[in-house]
């Protein structure tokens, strides 16, 4: 089986579920790159490009970060689900 990378839309997609799951207590860095399945470095650029589009909110406590999806978060969550299922029901892959 050829394994296929993934596209940024999959990934944001993927580090939003792993934040949703969290709600509004928040995920650590440590858990969300490990089950978002990213480098750190890679993670970093990404979190600020959704921390600045309102995606995501990062709360830093002590020497804990935590990410947050926020109601934008989640509505883009929605939309990239729905249209992911469209994709899929005409054999197309995201």
């Amino acid at each position: 089986m050829v394994q296929q990378h993934r596209n940024s839309f999959r990934i944001i997609g993927d580090i939003l579920n792993v934040a949703r799951a969290f709600g509004r207590d928040g995920v650590n860095i440590t858990y969300l790159i490990r089950h978002a399945n990213i480098p750190y470095n890679r993670f970093t650029r990404v979190a600020e490009q959704l921390i600045k589009a309102g995606l995501i909110e990062e709360r830093i406590d002590e020497s804990t970060h935590k990410y947050i999806i926020t109601e934008k978060g989640m509505e883009y969550l929605r939309s990239y689900e729905s249209f992911k299922s469209v994709a899929e029901a005409f054999g197309l892959d995201l």
